[in-house]
């Protein structure tokens, strides 16, 4: 576990700042994933205030980023975000 990270039964935090926490939770226990979460009880995104609504997309960024680089995960290709793409569309 990475310095600052925080473990409970319930989850493994490894990001906190005063408006978001990243951590996975149990049930959800897939390699690479996180759950990107407002500190504050939101219902749905349209319940974000101007700052957690402002900060969402940098953060998210920025959790992709880490765990790409902490990973080693390749970037998906053009061609297989396109065919994903393809086969979710009904």
């Amino acid at each position: 576990m990475r310095p600052g990270a925080q473990t409970t039964e319930e989850s493994a935090v490894v990001f906190r700042d005063p408006l978001w926490t990243a951590q996975t939770v149990p049930g959800y226990d897939v390699p690479r994933w996180f759950v990107l979460r407002a500190r504050r009880h939101a219902e749905r995104i349209t319940g974000l205030d101007d700052t957690e609504a402002a900060t969402f997309g940098r953060r998210a960024r920025d959790l992709v980023a880490a765990v790409t680089e902490a990973t080693g995960a390749p970037r998906p290709t053009r061609s297989s975000s396109a065919r994903t793409a393809r086969t979710s569309t009904p």
